[in-house]
Parts: C-alpha cells; sequence; structure tokens
C-alpha cells in the first residue's frame, strides 16, 4: 500500500513539474512570462485608465484571473482574460467561480484575436511581445481606448502616464486617439 501510494505521489508531482514546464516555455514564447502582479498595482493601473462600470476589459496573458477578478468585481467591468497556458487556464476559470466574479477567460492566443471591443487593456508583458502587440493594437483598438502595461512601455508609443510604485516598478498608460 505504501509502494502504491509513493509511486502516484511521485507521478503526480512528475506531472505537475512537467506542466510548469510546458507552461513557462508557451509563456517565454509568447512573451508573456508568468510573474503574478500584485493587486494594488492592478487596481491603481485600472483607476488610472479611467476603467469603468460596463466597460470592455481585455486581460493579455491573464495568468491566475487577478486582473479579471479585480476588474469584475472592484469596478464592475465586463472583464475577459485569453491565455495561452492549459494550466493558468484552469487555474483562472477556479479563481473566477470561487470568487463569484462575473468574467470569462479564454485559452486562446491574444496575438489571433479580435482586441476591437476593448476599451481598456491590462497587459504584463516583456518588450519582445510588447513590440509584437504594437501594431496590432493601432490597428484594431478603438479611439478612447486605453492600455495598462506593467513594468515595460510599449517601444515606441508615449505614455499618457507613468504610475511610479513604491518599490521603482512602473506601469504605463496609453490613451488612444
Amino acid at each position: 500500500m505504501l509502494i502504491l501510494f509513493l509511486t502516484i505521489t511521485t507521478l503526480t508531482a512528475i506531472v505537475v513539474l512537467l506542466s510548469f514546464a510546458i507552461t513557462s516555455f508557451q509563456a517565454e514564447r509568447s512573451g508573456a512570462p508568468f510573474f503574478p502582479t500584485p493587486r494594488k498595482y492592478i487596481e491603481e493601473g485600472l483607476r488610472v485608465a479611467g476603467l469603468k462600470k460596463g466597460e470592455v476589459l481585455y486581460d493579455l496573458g491573464s495568468g491566475t484571473g487577478r486582473v479579471l477578478i479585480i476588474s469584475a468585481k472592484q469596478f464592475s467591468a465586463r472583464a475577459h482574460g485569453f491565455e495561452l497556458s492549459t494550466l493558468f487556464y484552469l487555474i483562472s476559470r477556479i479563481n473566477i467561480f470561487l470568487s463569484k466574479a462575473h468574467a470569462k477567460i479564454y485559452r486562446r492566443d491574444f496575438y489571433r484575436t479580435d482586441l476591437s471591443e476593448a476599451d481598456v487593456i491590462f497587459c504584463f508583458l516583456v518588450p519582445r511581445g510588447l513590440k509584437r502587440l504594437e501594431k496590432k493594437l493601432e490597428n484594431e483598438l478603438r479611439p478612447g481606448s486605453r492600455v495598462v502595461s506593467y513594468i515595460f512601455p510599449f517601444p515606441s508609443w508615449q505614455p499618457t502616464k507613468i504610475i511610479k510604485f513604491s518599490d521603482s516598478k512602473k506601469a504605463f498608460v496609453y490613451f488612444r486617439n
């Protein structure tokens, strides 16, 4: 019985480790590696972007769903997240369910998704990912749309506002004309 338990535990640990390895590879390839954004930074970014009740928020690379939950519950936004990693997609679904937030998560590549319905976009991407996203957003976003980029700025855009946090991290907020 002990051998069976140890075998199952070992196999479970291997599956979890492989899942994280695959997830890390997918995230790095897409330009959206997983590093959770602190709650207070999400709240401030959405506040500065002027997210309003009923507006559509897209979270690109939504990880655990934290941005979706905050935007739906605190700002009453229609929150939609896009996550390529199966593991984080499932974690997001569970977190959204447990929080009772009215948010949706899609297991989809945001680079291949029409983003034109967004009023506000939130992202935490590496510079390579932002460069790739820049032209897409220029072509798809409507005038008046806002973009919040945590940590890294878009390469060619001038931010409307830069939020400086106490730990020297930044968020860049862009208002599209």
